[in-house]
């Protein structure tokens, strides 16, 4: 067995943290029922009549507690910022994060759900703290998404509508274009 140094010994402990932590949060909702882990869901996504694109991802955790579905993901990251209407989550002039919840958003979409489910990103850096950030998300919430994500993802494949380097140049932090962009 090598021996783990330096860099490659933090993040270990980090690592070993995370998952002490995730398990001693779980057992404060306890008891659930575990569905998966990692599993690739696909759906297609009509555009229109014409046209339809394929939505591909693989959610982290799936558990059911008090018989609703739980949708987990789990994040290193900030946290998103709290939205008031679900259109904030496709609101392009915003300077706030919402793609956290725009992920867990899909995810419940995907997920084709009739009823209630919850989407839980487990935000690594709060669940050391014991905070929660789940969200019940009802069948009406998942279709008003549904059609936000519509017009939004209509926009993009739409050869009228020109990309546009974005005004908010915080959101160039961390693309990998920022070089060559600006």
């Amino acid at each position: 067995v090598k021996e783990i140094k330096g860099h490659n010994l933090l993040v270990d402990k980090l690592i070993v943290r995370y998952v002490e932590k995730t398990l001693e949060y779980d057992i404060t909702i306890a008891p659930f029922r575990y569905v998966s882990s990692e599993q690739t869901i696909k759906k297609e996504f009509a555009l229109d009549s014409q046209r339809s694109i394929m939505f591909k991802a693989i959610i982290d955790r799936t558990d059911e507690r008090d018989g609703i579905l739980r949708i987990v993901d789990y994040k290193t990251g900030k946290g998103p910022d709290r939205y008031n209407d679900l259109s904030d989550l496709f609101d392009s002039e915003s300077k706030k994060k919402y793609d956290v919840t725009r992920q867990m958003f899909l995810y419940a979409y995907m997920c084709g759900k009739k009823e209630n489910l919850i989407t839980a990103p487990y935000l690594l850096r709060e669940i050391v703290k014991g905070n929660s950030n789940e969200e019940l998300v009802t069948p009406e919430m998942t279709e008003v998404f549904e059609g936000l994500l519509r017009t939004k993802v209509s926009e993009i494949f739409d050869n009228s509508v020109p990309f546009v380097q974005t005004e908010i140049v915080e959101r160039c932090e961390f693309c990998p274009f920022n070089v060559i962009c600006r």
